[in-house]
């Protein structure tokens, strides 16, 4: 499958409308991916909204400042029908106040430690010395 990556809003921070060219990377069978900032999607219409496959950006604006090291958080969201084709295992939904529908799903990495250490071992551990 092909797509395309688009920027919102552009990195001089001029706010397109991203619909006509998300209608036709769709009518061509390809993906419209969008890197969006999350600041931004608080005043503009959403990915989602524009019609965007696959939403993608990072989220370290609301974290930990970039010169105090990593991890940084990010964020991808796709339409329902490719959340099967998400890499990790779907581990929980967040949702709104009493009564409300589940809003985002959570994922864990399918290689995380605890599915490392139910592995058995294929080869002896390494040493850092030599004996």
């Amino acid at each position: 499958m092909l797509g395309a990556l688009l920027q919102y809003p552009g990195t001089s921070g001029a706010v397109r409308d991203l619909r006509p060219a998300i209608a036709s990377l769709r009518a061509k069978g390809a993906l419209a991916i969008v890197a969006a900032d999350l600041l931004a999607l608080t005043l503009i219409a959403s990915p989602g909204e524009l019609g965007a496959d696959i939403a993608v950006g990072s989220a370290q604006r609301f974290g930990v400042p970039m010169g105090y090291g990593g991890p940084h958080a990010a964020y991808m969201a796709v339409r329902d029908t490719l959340k099967r084709s998400l890499p990790g295992r779907i581990v929980g939904l967040s949702v709104i106040r009493a009564g409300h529908l589940p809003i985002a799903s959570r994922c864990r990495p399918a290689n995380s430690t605890s599915a490392a250490r139910r592995r058995p071992r294929t080869s002896a551990p390494r040493r850092c010395c030599s004996p």
